[in-house]
């Protein structure tokens, strides 16, 4: 987080509670996954709570670079023929 906000790829936040709340939904599959095992996968779970994380945070510069890093990720989506994606790629 402190790279991206020196390098404006991240709106400035507070650094602790964003962190704080990763590390939450992490410890949420631990918690919950006899509810979440029943709606997505474990990479699914990961893929789409940091587009959800991340999103409101990242600056437009910030999008670019996740985009490029996440572009495998929604090819694997719209191989598959999965019918929802990460942002809808397909």
């Amino acid at each position: 987080m402190h790279r991206g906000l020196h390098r404006r790829s991240v709106r400035k936040v507070n650094i602790e509670l964003f962190t704080y709340q990763i590390v939450m939904f992490s410890h949420a599959w631990a918690l919950k996954a006899w509810r979440f095992r029943k709606l997505m996968s474990l990479q699914d779970y990961v893929e789409r709570g940091l587009l959800l994380m991340l999103n409101p945070v990242l600056t437009p510069r910030g999008k670019r670079k996740f985009a490029l890093i996440n572009q495998p990720v929604r090819n694997a989506y719209c191989e598959s023929g999965t019918e929802e994606s990460p942002e809808a790629a397909c």
